[in-house]
């Protein structure tokens, strides 16, 4: 291996060990690197019959389900909330439906109600048609007496539609 060949700054020192970050683990709690861990050789081969083997398998045994317990809970809190969102949407539709049938409601009312409006006015436009051709003096018998009744229906059909009454003749 060749070595730096840069000239040494004597002003650099190197930085500090510790940060001085709050909960800062020091040099000396962190495990030695040349110590195997227990049941462990130096060669990296598992010693059998040893505890400490047997101990950190319960103990991932336990870690498993401490995780297994967790997804399962996490997963009942999710499907209950995706249970009461579904409940929502589904009231907010029914309330929006709901809405909706109500509006389309009162616009057709308000647009049946102008129509029959119109309706009654035409009929009372007609029957003043009418009742002038019944008086007129060039139109006296039978033809002016029929067109005289015609006038006075149609003019009661009027009343009738514009009040919203029955019409009975």
């Amino acid at each position: 291996m060749t070595e730096n060949q840069w000239p040494e700054d004597p002003a650099y020192t190197a930085p500090p060990a510790s940060t001085g970050v709050p909960g800062e683990r020091t040099a000396t709690t962190f495990p030695a690197a040349a110590t195997p861990p227990a049941g462990v050789t130096q060669t990296g081969v598992t010693q059998t019959g040893d505890t400490a083997g047997a101990s950190r398998k319960d103990a991932a045994k336990e870690e498993a389900a401490d995780v297994a317990r967790t997804a399962k809970d996490s997963a009942q809190s999710v499907a209950q909330t995706a249970k009461s969102e579904a409940a929502n949407v589904a009231a907010e539709a029914k309330y929006s439906a709901q809405d909706l049938l109500h509006q389309a409601k009162t616009g057709l009312t308000s647009q049946a109600g102008t129509q029959q409006q119109k309706a009654a006015e035409g009929m009372r436009s007609i029957s003043g048609q009418l009742r002038s051709m019944a008086d007129a003096p060039d139109q006296q018998g039978m033809a002016s007496d029929l067109i005289r009744q015609a006038a006075e229906r149609t003019s009661s059909m009027a009343t009738c539609w514009k009040t919203g009454s029955r019409v009975t003749f």
